[in-house]
């Protein structure tokens, strides 16, 4: 169907709505939206959207017009029977609640009727794995969580229950094998964070830790590593303030039980690195373990020492006045001299383990 035929039809339709309202004609009329079969009535309002999806406004104030004082019921009984696939549902109450929200007395009737309460509990439910949702109808379900939260900030913070449970549901798809699902929900996270720390709101920390804690639990998969690693990068760069320790030393840890075991490098890890040595919030004591990977990196890995070599030299420069990083430096040369001499008596050049300084502390500004 031609878009100005669907929108001239849809503003008929509204406008007919509109002038029967208070006359004998409005409960007809009503009939006519809930009653009728394929061809008329909401299925075929809603069959607009299936062509243009960009006059969902149209749609929803058509509807809005037509079911006065029933928006509700349309919303959570009438719809989940026109749309009995979870996917489909989810999809079209979504795109409505955007419409919705941005109406006062619409966004109040929705608070206060429940249903906002009825979407978050039924979708916490749905991206669970609790094998009745395909990982389409859980993937879903998250970015309609997240967007409900975004839209109806107040609500989770009433309700502190749901929101700790969303929150475990985004940690638990960050990391389901259903890549979609898990790039869905990693997205979600961050967009949620970016919103939440330019508000302050109180769960901006938990959100951030979070997603620590997912470029950890992925780092054998390195399209997830690396997104999580691009976007970790923009928010660093976007809030200078954030503690970025709570990536750096779970990151480390990793490092050391899975380098070259389920830990592969590859050239963002680096990049990565060089935002970290970047960041002001870096302390001496969260580099000095990080210098450590890096310099191994150098002598032992001929295909990443150029690579590595710029953030080793950052952070080296960075924190030259910090004891420890200084009695750091001292081990490195003494191991770099050792190689070379052994080059110099035809004995090969041999992987040669660096001595660690996990556990050396900074004595100037470390603490």
């Amino acid at each position: 169907h031609n878009y100005e035929v669907a929108q001239w039809c849809l503003r008929f339709i509204t406008k007919l709505a509109y002038e029967f309202e208070d006359t004998s004609c409005a409960d007809a009329l009503y009939e006519w939206l809930i009653n009728s079969t394929q061809e008329g009535g909401i299925r075929a309002i809603l069959y607009v959207l299936k062509r243009h999806s960009d006059l969902i406004e149209s749609v929803v104030n058509c509807l809005i017009q037509f079911a006065k004082g029933s928006l509700v019921d349309i919303l959570k009984e009438l719809m989940r029977s026109l749309y009995p696939s979870p996917l489909e549902y989810t999809a079209i109450v979504n795109d409505f609640a955007h419409v919705l929200a941005d109406n006062k007395e619409y966004r109040d009737e929705l608070l206060s009727s429940g249903l906002v309460d009825f979407w978050l509990e039924t979708n916490v439910r749905q991206a669970d794995n609790d094998g009745n949702h395909s990982p389409e109808e859980r993937t879903v379900a998250v970015a309609f969580l997240a967007d409900l939260w975004m839209l109806f900030t107040d609500k989770l913070f009433q309700r502190e229950d749901l929101a700790n449970q969303i929150l475990k549901v985004f940690k638990r798809a960050s990391r389901d094998r259903y890549r979609p699902l898990r790039i869905t929900a990693l997205a979600q996270m961050f967009r949620l964070l970016d919103a939440f720390s330019k508000t302050k709101n109180t769960y901006a920390p938990s959100i951030y830790k979070a997603l620590a804690m997912s470029l950890v639990e992925n780092h054998a998969e390195s399209t997830t590593r690396e997104y999580i690693m691009q976007n970790l990068e923009q928010v660093f760069e976007s809030q200078p303030t954030i503690p970025v320790g709570f990536v750096v030393e779970p990151l480390v840890n990793q490092l050391q039980l899975a380098e070259g075991v389920s830990y592969h490098y590859n050239s963002v890890d680096f990049q990565f690195f060089v935002a970290i040595a970047k960041h002001p919030k870096l302390q001496a004591q969260q580099a000095i373990p990080l210098i450590d990977i890096l310099a191994k990196i150098y002598l032992n890995d001929q295909s990443y020492a150029q690579c590595c070599s710029r953030p080793l030299m950052m952070l080296i420069s960075r924190f030259i006045n910090d004891a420890g990083v200084r009695e750091f430096l001292v081990k490195f040369m003494t191991v770099s001299l050792s190689m070379l001499l052994a080059l110099e008596k035809g004995k090969g050049a041999k992987k040669v383990k660096i001595p660690t300084t996990m556990n050396a502390k900074s004595k100037d500004g470390g603490k």
